[in-house]
């Protein structure tokens, strides 16, 4: 055996002699240290877990934004993967309502003025119609105590039934009649474009013919 190939041979034995010490030195240390870390991972954990579960309790004042957080522990629990979607209390806006106006719309049934009539139709077998500002037709049913028509500002006219209840025998019908609160034409014939919050209040008679009154 040369001398430089027994020097290297007791080089390597120390060398491993030595790490073994120095393992046998550290050991202790190490043991120390791992459940340090698994006490540092436990709580960084737990406190994921209560910052998720506080959050929407019901303990946080409704006017300050609460994060839901979303804990995601992967693989052997090394990391840990925190994800905060901010949310706020809904808040529901009710929509301001439309300004509007309000057509009362009547009905009288009447005899021709001078003449006597058996029992006329009812009010409610008229059916009327209003045309307002936007040209939408609404459908009235008659009404002796009026009928409320909510109607967007500016323009409208009120229509009588085209096809009026036949009276009784002996009787016919014969016209009718409306005021100037059943068109929004320039007066004296109407009472101008109605304006928004206005309540105007419009009359329609419808007359029947009976026989002459005798005095």
């Amino acid at each position: 055996m040369t001398k430089s190939h027994y020097c290297g041979s007791a080089f390597n034995a120390t060398a491993i002699a030595l790490a073994l010490a120095i393992i046998l030195v550290l050991s202790p240390l190490i043991s120390m240290i791992i459940p340090i870390s698994e006490n540092a991972f436990a709580y960084e954990k737990n406190q994921a877990t209560s910052q998720a579960s506080d959050c929407g309790n019901g303990e946080l004042p409704l006017n300050v934004g609460c994060q839901n957080i979303g804990s995601s522990i992967q693989g052997d629990e090394n990391a840990v993967n925190i994800i905060g979607q901010p949310s706020f209390p809904t808040r529901t806006v009710k929509p301001l309502p439309e300004e509007t106006a309000t057509l009362i719309v009547i009905k009288k049934v009447a005899c021709v003025p001078g003449e006597e009539c058996s029992p006329l139709p009812a009010a409610t077998e008229f059916m009327l119609s209003v045309t307002d500002d936007n040209g939408d037709e609404i459908p009235v049913e008659g009404s002796s105590t009026g009928t409320e028509v909510p109607l967007p500002p500016g323009d409208y006219d009120v229509f009588d039934d085209p096809s009026p209840p036949p009276g009784p025998a002996g009787t016919e019908f014969v016209g009718f009649t409306s005021d100037e609160g059943c068109s929004s034409d320039p007066p004296p014939t109407g009472s101008g474009p109605i304006e928004a919050g206005e309540e105007r209040i419009c009359i329609v008679i419808n007359f029947y013919s009976g026989s002459i009154a005798i005095p």
